[in-house]
């Protein structure tokens, strides 16, 4: 069996078996990818197209994937898949997770690898990949006698961000990174979570704004940044905050209710327990500790990577 993931010519000896798979595989894909300036693939028969040469396994000199097929034994035809960052890649990416559904929405296969080969029915399918944030879905039809073999063009980067408070080398509190797209049809929305300081996030090419925040306080930072298709973006993202160590000295079977807030505006952050670590912008803000229907307070001030320890009690 002659199988591959990069664009090859049709042997002409294997015409017939070869024009219903191109033609079964255009009515389903045509829709979905872009089509050349001044040409329309809908308009060319088989026929045309192979006098044309156009037929090299991919569909379209922009397309978002490659195609390519061989003649393979009756009930032997298998479905290939694989997947490049972009289209001058030559490495294969790895941890992509591949699901492949029948006409009737039943599952074929789930895997998540580098490359999937299965054997399947002749018949319609959607394939769908997916890798990070990334998500690309296509119609294949698979006809009698013949094997397909797509490599899917993910135009895809990836982000590490590396948070940290101005002034304070190590820090027991926890960062947050949301992503957000800031352009097309998912602008707005959030794409990408990670909870792990240097995590890589696998995102679409394209910008996007980068938040990161420490704790459950008001240390926020905002990024702008860009993916290129196929490089990695590191950002390190220092921001100007400082801890305070909150604690309940009282009795320590206590539920106790904290509200951190400004000397003027809304609590900037709310917690029960008797501690509470929270990282905070420069300012005054007062701490308010509700136990048993009492209420305790205290003022404090934060400074740019100061450290306080904040200790209420009855």
């Amino acid at each position: 069996m002659d199988v591959s993931t990069r664009p090859s010519h049709i042997r002409r000896q294997n015409e017939q078996p070869q024009r219903r798979l191109l033609a079964a595989f255009l009515f389903s894909a045509i829709a979905m990818i872009a089509l050349p300036t001044n040409h329309s693939l809908a308009a060319l028969s088989v026929d045309e197209l192979m006098q044309k040469g156009a037929v090299t396994g991919s569909l379209a000199p922009d397309s978002a994937h490659e195609v390519s097929i061989s003649v393979a034994k009756p009930g032997e035809e298998v479905l290939s898949l694989s997947a490049r960052l972009t289209t001058n890649s030559t490495n294969i990416a790895k941890d992509v997770t591949w699901s492949v559904r029948d006409s009737t929405g039943g599952m074929q296969f789930e895997e998540t690898s580098s490359e999937a080969n299965h054997r399947l029915a002749p018949g319609d399918y959607v394939v769908e990949a997916t890798y990070g944030a990334v998500a690309v879905r296509q119609v294949v039809t698979l006809v009698p006698g013949n094997s397909v073999s797509i490599n899917f063009i993910l135009n895809a980067g990836g982000l590490r961000v590396l948070p940290a408070l101005k002034g304070i080398a190590t820090s027991d509190l926890a960062s947050q990174t949301n992503v957000y797209s800031t352009t097309g049809i998912t602008q707005g929305q959030l794409v990408a979570h990670s909870e792990q300081p240097g995590e890589l996030m696998k995102l679409p090419a394209g910008p996007y704004r980068v938040e990161t925040r420490f704790g459950d306080g008001n240390a926020v930072a905002v990024a702008d940044v860009t993916i290129n298709p196929g490089k990695l973006s590191a950002v390190e993202i220092s921001m100007h905050a400082g801890i305070a160590r909150l604690s309940f000295v009282g009795a320590p079977e206590a539920a106790v209710d904290w509200t951190i807030k400004p000397e003027q505006g809304p609590a900037v952050a709310s917690f029960q327990g008797l501690e509470k670590h929270v990282a905070l912008k420069p300012g005054t803000y007062i701490a308010e500790a509700r136990v048993n229907g009492e209420v305790l307070s205290a003022s404090f001030t934060i400074n740019e990577g100061e450290q306080r320890n904040i200790m209420l009690g009855n």
